[in-house]
């Protein structure tokens, strides 16, 4: 295409662009609603919602937000309500657990900070205090947090502790490999498992 003259590319912004590690706005409410319904919750009112939310940070929090994790155990609302964790990655999908939260990033880290429930929970911020990260910094360690853009430096010095051990630890259990690369792994595990298939063999692999 001719240009002539300078080119006005302001004009011609994108109204928006997804970050592919991030779950969109109008994804997350989708979730939201979904969690919602799978929870139990019937038109469940304001101050419900923000009780489901806060739960789902927590438990996030405590726990992580890997597409590994067992999403086994159970979170209680400020109601008394009990609600499986599993609705949590029956509501988003496996594989875009950490997206989702990652799409409430401002709202989970004024929902933990302002609350200060991390700070409650002995057990978690024991162990963040071996990294020499203090109970008020604790809920900074939320592994969906990173690039936060309200942490404060204690805060993302936290994170950092955190993660770069988090790193480290994942590196050593999975012997060096990715994530992505364990996964393979697997997958050819259960293909060798199941024995040899009909057709030539993948290059690279024996059916031997």
């Amino acid at each position: 295409m001719a240009d002539s003259g300078e080119t006005d590319w302001k004009a011609v912004k994108p109204t928006g662009v997804d970050h592919e590690d991030t779950m969109n706005s109008a994804k997350v409410k989708k979730v939201w609603t979904e969690i919602y319904k799978l929870a139990g919750l019937k038109n469940p009112d304001e101050t419900t919602q923000r009780a489901m939310r806060m739960a789902v940070y927590v438990y996030g929090c405590l726990n992580g937000t890997s597409r590994e994790g067992n999403y086994n155990g159970e979170m209680r609302l400020s109601n008394g309500t009990a609600v499986p964790a599993s609705v949590i990655p029956r509501a988003t999908g496996k594989m875009q657990i950490r997206q989702f939260y990652r799409g409430n990033m401002n709202e989970s880290y004024e929902a933990l900070k302002q609350s200060g429930v991390i700070e409650e929970d002995e057990r978690f911020v024991a162990k963040v205090a071996q990294l020499g990260i203090s109970a008020s910094c604790a809920f900074a360690t939320s592994d969906w947090m990173g690039d936060c853009p309200l942490f404060t430096p204690a805060e993302t010095a936290a994170y950092n502790a955190s993660f770069n051990v988090g790193l480290q630890r994942s590196r050593r259990a999975r012997d060096g490999k990715t994530l992505e690369g364990v996964e393979q792994s697997r997958t050819e595990e259960r293909l060798d498992a199941q024995g040899p298939s009909e057709g030539p063999a993948p290059v690279g692999r024996s059916v031997w």
